[in-house]
């Protein structure tokens, strides 16, 4: 069963799934830039031409991985489903250091100069992993907060959680496992954005108590931290490795041609981890003080999936991928 944003939907009606997109996205602060000019009417527009074009190639259902704080919208995506007819499965986390605000960051900060400095008063608040995990939990089960200090009725389908470049921080490895603890008492997929550093922080997850089978390790397409031995040795250890950013072939630092993540499909499948795959594009339909993709969402039917037939990827591997691994993920275990 996937939590969407318009309430719950059997795991065998998700049809073809894009694994990780960003209908809108902006970093922490955005709506605080008075240039940046959000037009409702007019992303709204936009967007649903993107998720009709999808729909119109095969697509069924979406991810959006904006989490807690980077632009997501419950009430806009709920509409926008809606419009569309495609099942919107939302996100929450907190994402890598850069993107966790000050709320969280600034008292550990503060409590490790006062302990340099010997200072015996510690700041009156500390967030912990359980804090996170239970804030996050309120957004599946309470629905998703929304400017003004109120909650929509749209919950949260999944959880997000990542690190930076640098090995994770403390306010990463609080924010992985609190978002571990909250996916394992909801019963919900967990997606790390970890690069090179997945294979140390995986055990972190499982060690919550989550089933490797919930957890997706995000990006493993990224051109800075590509590593097929890490994708076989998390694959077989059940999670899912996702190649999330198709499409994105432009002079981007995470860039590279399709063509390799191909490659990167074929060893996978050939190596016996069909059923460990998760495609997606990870476009951004609305970039909110950040620029938009210059592809959409369908780009992973109409382009990549014909790439991946003629390099040899059979019909069914294709389903394994698009479907059958999706329900997998969303099932109950």
């Amino acid at each position: 069963m996937a939590i969407t944003v318009n309430g719950p939907v059997p795991d065998d009606r998700l049809g073809i799934v894009a694994a990780h997109e960003h209908l809108l996205y902006g970093l922490p602060g955005w709506h605080d830039d008075p240039a940046v000019l959000f037009d409702r009417p007019k992303v709204f527009d936009a967007l649903l031409a993107a998720l009709r074009e999808f729909k119109a190639a095969g697509g069924n259902s979406l991810m959006d991985a904006s989490g807690t704080l980077c632009g997501r919208d419950p009430e806009f995506l709920k509409a926008l489903s809606a419009a569309a007819g495609i099942n919107i499965i939302a996100s929450c986390g907190l994402g890598a250091q850069e993107l966790i605000p000050g709320y969280f960051g600034l008292p550990l900060a503060e409590r490790a100069l006062r302990e340099q400095r010997r200072d015996g008063e510690p700041p009156l608040w500390i967030p912990d992993a359980g804090y996170i995990g239970g804030m996050l939990g309120a957004e599946m089960s309470d629905g998703m907060p929304m400017a003004g200090m109120v909650r929509s009725r749209a919950c949260a389908g999944f959880v997000l959680c990542a690190c930076s470049a640098q090995p994770a921080s403390e306010i990463e490895e609080m924010a992985i496992r609190g978002a571990a603890m909250a996916a394992r008492r909801h019963d919900v997929p967990l997606r790390l954005e970890g690069g090179a550093h997945a294979p140390r922080l995986f055990p972190l997850i499982t060690a919550e108590g989550l089933a490797a089978g919930r957890v997706v390790i995000g990006h493993c397409d990224d051109a800075r931290c590509l590593d097929s031995a890490r994708d076989r040795e998390l694959a077989s250890q059940g999670a899912y490795v996702a190649y999330d950013h198709v499409g994105w072939q432009d002079g981007s630092p995470h860039a590279m041609p399709d063509a390799q993540r191909v490659q990167q499909v074929k060893d996978m499948v050939a190596a016996g981890y069909a059923e460990r795959v998760l495609l997606s594009c990870g476009t951004v339909g609305c970039g909110l003080g950040v620029p938009a993709s210059k592809h959409g969402v369908s780009h992973l039917l109409k382009d990549f999936v014909p790439r991946l037939s003629g390099a040899g990827v059979g019909d069914s591997a294709l389903h394994t991928l698009l479907v059958e691994n999706p329900r997998r993920l969303f099932a109950q275990l």
